[in-house]
Order: structure tokens, then C-alpha cells, then sequence
């Protein structure tokens, strides 16, 4: 699970670090056995936690109130000093580790950190509303932005520092993924319920289709062997997937699968429209507000699934 970049470097545990906007904290959960080992505090509304270029030191990013990017330390899971930093709603780094690149979403900025002092270099001004995802092309020197409130799309030249070309596609873009080969952006539209196709080869971004996957969405995340799309549809609590070789859409989950009982393996998938029992309570636990570890025990969720394909189930990478 730990990138080969870190793996074997003693002290560091495999965790996944959730950030609670509404609380203004981030839990720690072990992807083992599934329990919230903690919940700390960190700045308003937290938007995202990144890992830095060296992937050595964690950051929130917190876009409200005094706004500040805090780091967390991977080996104990425990958040230090904030750095204050104006607007940080998102966090990329350059491909070269010298600068974090602050989508600084209110301020129509994307602002670059020199990362040895986490201070601001330079900036540049983009030409939309809602600055918020985006991802690097195949030579590293442009990133394709998504602005969720204009529904545009830009194109960025890092060396020239500009905005080189922009397509609106309305609707509400949310992330942005690159393809595997290369070839295709895929942006997800929570508004228009599915994925924008997108030629980012140019100056200017093409739209060449579009893919509907369900209400709201989201979320896109490539699977470790990076032959598939998991794309989230939030409005509608489904996950769709997409086949990166075929560009088409393979199966569909229309209901959030929760493991239990430190099970690392999910139930029989390929059994699709499958209704299980509801799991006793007492077998969950969930974090609180507090930074205290998590124990308090709470009724689990329903489980289920509802598959478009069952010759492709599935599978925690």
C-alpha cells in the first residue's frame, strides 16, 4: 500500500487520514482493521490532506478562518505547528519538489511555495471562478485546472508561468485525471452527473465526448494496477467504474460496501444485487471531535450491492 518511496522506512504505518470539514479535524484510520485511532484539530473547514513531493510530511489544508496549511508527521500521525497560508482549499506539488502549488480557490490564484520555507514564490492569476483540481500532463511542464464555479477548463505552462489556452464545459468541474497512456483527460462534472473527455495535447483543452456515471460526480481515483477509473457519485452514494484501455464504463455500486471485523478481504462480489444481514452493532467504532482515540461503538451502515457487470467485481487494490 506505501509507495516504494517510503516502504521499509521504519516508523512509518500505513494510515488514511480523513479531514472533517464541518468539524474542523482529521481522523486516522487504520486501513486494517477499519477503527479510528484518532481525531486531532486542525484550522476551519479542512479541505484536503497531501503528502509533500518527498512524500515525508503530511498537509491539511484548511481554507477558512486564519487559513493555514498543517503539517502531520506520517510516522506518529500527529499534526505540528500550522503554517499560515492565505486561501489553501487544494495542494499539488511540481514534478521537480521545488515548489507546493496552493490552489488558492477564493483568490483565483494558483500560488507557488518554495518548499524549503513554505513561502510564496510567485503566483498566477487564472482567468475563472473556483480554482480547484487539476493534474499534470505527460511532460510535466502543463497541468489541465478545473474551475467548479465558471465551469471552465485551463490550460497552465509552468515554464512561461501562463494560461495558455481555456474551454468552458458548464456544469460544475470538479477532479481531474489523466489517463494511464497519456492520451485523454477525464474530469469529473457533479452537475452534469458523468466525466468530461478531454484532448489537453494542445494549448487550448478539446472536449471529445462525455461519459455519464451517475448524480454528482465527484472523485476520481485510478486503481493501483492503473487499468481502471473509480469515479464517486456523491448524490447519489454510488461508485462507478471506468476501463482505461476501452474508455467505457464496466460496473457500478450503487451502495457503499463497509468491511468489518478487520476483514481485509470484502464479501463474494460477484454475486451482483446481493442484500446481506444487517452486522451487529458493537462491531464499528467512530471517531469523534475530541483528540481522543476512537471506542465509542456505533450502529454500522447498511451494506449491499448492485453491480452493472459481475466479470468485473470489485476489489481493493
Amino acid at each position: 500500500m506505501l509507495s516504494p518511496a517510503v516502504k521499509g522506512i521504519p516508523g512509518i504505518p500505513a494510515r488514511v487520514y480523513v479531514p472533517n470539514g464541518l468539524d474542523s479535524s482529521v481522523s486516522v484510520i487504520d486501513p486494517k482493521t477499519f477503527k479510528v485511532l484518532s481525531t486531532f484539530r486542525v484550522d476551519p473547514e479542512p479541505q484536503h490532506v497531501v503528502a509533500s513531493h518527498d512524500l515525508k510530511t503530511l498537509y491539511v489544508a484548511s481554507d477558512k478562518g486564519r487559513q493555514s496549511l498543517t503539517p502531520i508527521d506520517p510516522r506518529t500521525g500527529k499534526p505540528s505547528q500550522p503554517i499560515p497560508t492565505p486561501d489553501p482549499y487544494n495542494l499539488y506539488f511540481t514534478p521537480d519538489g521545488k515548489y507546493a502549488m496552493v490552489v488558492a480557490e477564493n483568490q483565483a490564484r494558483l500560488n507557488f511555495l518554495a518548499v524549503k520555507t513554505m513561502t510564496t514564490a510567485f503566483s498566477i492569476a487564472v482567468p475563472c471562478r473556483g480554482l480547484n483540481h487539476m493534474d499534470f500532463s505527460p511532460d510535466r511542464k502543463q497541468v489541465l485546472a478545473a474551475c467548479e464555479f465558471s465551469g471552465d477548463l485551463l490550460k497552465i505552462d509552468l515554464p512561461s508561468r501562463t494560461v495558455t489556452g481555456k474551454l468552458n464545459v458548464g456544469g460544475m468541474p470538479q477532479d481531474v485525471r489523466i489517463a494511464p497512456d497519456g492520451k485523454v483527460y477525464y474530469v469529473a462534472d457533479m452537475m452534469a452527473n458523468g466525466l468530461h473527455v478531454i484532448d489537453g495535447s494542445g494549448p487550448v483543452p478539446r472536449k471529445m465526448g462525455f461519459i455519464a456515471t451517475g448524480k454528482g460526480a465527484h472523485g476520481l481515483y485510478p486503481s493501483r494496477d492503473a487499468t481502471r477509473l473509480f469515479i464517486s457519485n456523491r448524490d447519489e452514494g454510488s461508485v462507478s467504474v471506468l476501463n482505461f484501455a476501452a474508455r467505457k464504463l464496466v460496473a457500478k455500486y450503487n451502495k457503499i460496501i463497509f468491511l468489518r471485523n478487520g476483514k481485509t478481504k470484502p464479501p463474494d462480489y460477484d454475486q451482483c444485487r446481493r442484500r446481506s444481514p444487517t452486522p451487529s452493532a458493537g462491531t464499528w467504532s467512530r471517531g469523534s471531535s475530541k483528540s481522543t482515540p476512537a471506542g465509542e461503538s456505533a450502529a454500522p451502515p447498511p451494506r449491499g450491492l448492485d453491480c452493472l457487470s459481475a466479470r468485473h467485481p470489485f476489489r481493493p487494490d
